[in-house]
C-alpha cells in the first residue's frame, strides 16, 4: 500500500529541499493560506501579521484570488490598508514595531474583520482543495511516504521528519527499542511498534499493522 502524503507535508517537504523561493506559485499559494486560516483561527487577523507568518501576506492575497475565495480575500485586502501605505512589511520586527503603533481603533478593526472570517459564507479549504484537484501538476512534492524517503536519501538528507527535534526523535526511538512487539525496519532493523507509519531512526515507511 502506497501511504499518501497530504498536500500540506507534500509543500513542507519541498520547502525543506529547496526552500521556498522555489516553490511553484501554486504550492507557495496553498501554503501561505493554509496558514492564514490556521492562525486566524487561533489567534485572528492579529496573529497572522505579528507572527513570522505575516511574510506571507502577499501570497496570501495571491493565493485567495487564485482560488476564488473572494470574501477571505476581500477581508485580508480590508486589513493590509489598516498598515502605512496599504503595505505590510515582510520584515517581521518591522511588521511588529509597526503594529506596536496601530492604535485602539486599528485593533478593533481587526478583530471585527476576524469575526466576519468566522461569519463567511465560502470554505477557503473547499476552495483551495477544488484548485489543488485541477491543478496537480502544479504541486511537485512526494506522494507518498515512500516517494519522501527515497528523495530524501538520494539528495542525502535525513530520511527522518526535519522539523522535529532531534532529541525527540533519539528518545523515541530508544523507547521503541525496549517494546517487546515492536517489528524490525527491513531498512536498518530498528524495532518499530505497529502504530508507526514511519521508523523513528532512518525514516524508512513501513505503515501501520495495528
Amino acid at each position: 500500500m502506497a501511504w499518501k502524503l497530504s498536500i500540506i507535508d507534500r509543500i513542507a517537504e519541498r520547502l525543506d529541499a529547496v526552500g521556498y523561493g522555489a516553490l511553484t506559485q501554486s504550492e507557495k499559494d496553498y501554503w501561505s493560506v493554509w496558514f492564514l486560516i490556521g492562525e486566524c483561527e487561533n489567534g485572528g487577523l492579529e496573529q497572522f501579521f505579528s507572527n513570522s507568518t505575516g511574510e506571507l501576506t502577499s501570497d496570501a492575497v495571491h493565493g485567495l484570488r487564485a482560488f476564488g475565495a473572494e470574501q477571505t480575500l476581500a477581508l485580508l485586502e480590508a486589513a493590509i490598508q489598516l498598515f502605512p501605505d496599504g503595505q505590510v512589511p515582510t520584515d517581521t520586527q518591522l511588521r511588529r514595531a509597526v503594529m506596536q503603533n496601530f492604535d485602539a481603533d486599528c485593533l478593533a478593526k481587526l478583530e471585527e474583520l476576524t469575526n466576519h472570517l468566522d461569519d463567511a459564507s465560502e470554505s477557503p479549504t473547499e476552495l483551495m482543495d477544488q484548485y489543488y484537484e485541477s491543478h496537480q501538476d502544479d504541486f511537485l512534492g512526494p506522494r507518498t511516504l515512500m516517494e519522501r524517503w527515497i528523495q530524501r536519501r538520494t539528495r542525502g538528507s535525513s530520511a527522518t521528519q526535519q522539523r522535529v527535534n532531534p532529541v525527540n526523535l533519539r528518545k523515541a526511538a530508544k523507547q521503541d527499542r525496549k517494546l517487546q512487539s515492536s517489528r524490525p525496519c527491513p531498512q536498518c532493523g530498528q524495532p518499530t511498534p505497529g502504530y508507526r507509519m514511519t521508523c523513528k531512526k532512518c525514516g524508512y515507511p513501513l505503515g501501520r499493522t495495528e
